[in-house]
């Protein structure tokens, strides 16, 4: 499944989506094919820790997840990248694609999930999107963005807790 939305600009436009993201997250987690995709990775990696835990997830991302950006705005389900990682070895998408995919995956592990949409355009829209974690023995908020293969930091942003 993609959803296509009709988004609103601005500020409007990016909560609207943050908001369907987070509902995307929500129902996708209990869906077999990402708890089943979630557990067994968790099972390939020595995870004494869930930072463990988080470093596989980064790995099968490097591995499996190919970014590319999109003319159009559609969030694909995160079953629907499972089935194209399990099938082809590999799934595209862009920043809100992989948010979603990673948020579902550790959403279904039991950590707290969140967006962060960040690059504020002029016209008050935002141009990147990506998930943060909280570990369930922990109250710090991590980034989890495997677009970037640093830590970035950011002026302004918008939160949507899932």
């Amino acid at each position: 499944m993609v959803s296509q939305i009709l988004i609103p600009t601005g500020r409007q436009g990016t909560s609207e989506v943050l908001a369907h993201m987070a509902r995307l997250v929500r129902e996708s987690a209990r869906e077999p094919l990402v708890r089943h995709m979630s557990v067994d990775l968790v099972r390939s990696v020595y995870a004494s820790h869930y930072a463990d835990v988080v470093w596989g997830l980064k790995n099968f991302f490097m591995r499996h997840f190919r970014f590319i950006d999109e003319p159009d705005e559609m969030i694909a389900a995160p079953s629907r990248l499972l089935r194209a990682i399990r099938e082809a070895g590999a799934a595209w998408g862009d920043c809100d694609d992989a948010a979603v995919l990673a948020a579902a995956m550790l959403y279904s592990l039991g950590f707290g999930v969140r967006f962060r949409a960040v690059i504020e355009q002029p016209d008050g829209s935002f141009g990147h999107v990506f998930a943060e974690y909280k570990a369930p023995d922990s109250s710090l908020w991590l980034i989890f963005d495997p677009t970037v293969p640093f830590r970035p930091t950011y002026d302004s942003s918008l939160l949507q807790e899932v």
